[in-house]
């Protein structure tokens, strides 16, 4: 059995260890690291960040669409309102898109993108009253 000498202080008559005065640097570890799962999680970053930047790239480009039209227009309503539905129906990814303008009491259909003639028809000679269910 190996025994460690110890030193006596002379002080206090009590044994030390040599080693009392020196410290231990701390241990670190370094965590594993899963390089395959990190990747992965920048894949789907990446991936997310593109789809904000094209779609914020679409909504400057309709923004900048509309406001041609507007300088080009000669304020024609019909032909801004066209535009509108045509570049709101773009934008919100939808098929058909129509716009109501209230015209008194009631909202009258204006214009439409991607509806049938049947339904434009059918919209033209509805009336519409302001209440719920309505905006």
């Amino acid at each position: 059995m190996n025994r460690r000498s110890r030193k006596q202080d002379s002080r206090s008559g009590k044994a030390q260890s040599r080693k009392s005065g020196r410290r231990k640097a701390p241990q670190t570890t370094k965590p594993a690291t899963d390089h395959s799962a990190s990747a992965t999680g920048l894949e789907w970053e990446i991936a997310r960040l593109t789809r904000e930047l094209e779609e914020a790239s679409e909504q400057q480009s309709a923004t900048a669409e509309a406001l041609h039209a507007l300088n080009h227009s000669a304020f024609d309503l019909d032909s801004i309102l066209q535009m509108m539905v045509r570049t709101a129906a773009r934008l919100c990814k939808t098929g058909p898109a129509v716009i109501f303008l209230l015209e008194g009491d009631t909202y009258k259909y204006w214009t439409g993108q991607n509806i049938t003639t049947a339904y434009r028809e059918h919209e033209k000679t509805a009336t519409i009253r302001p209440g719920r269910g309505t905006a």
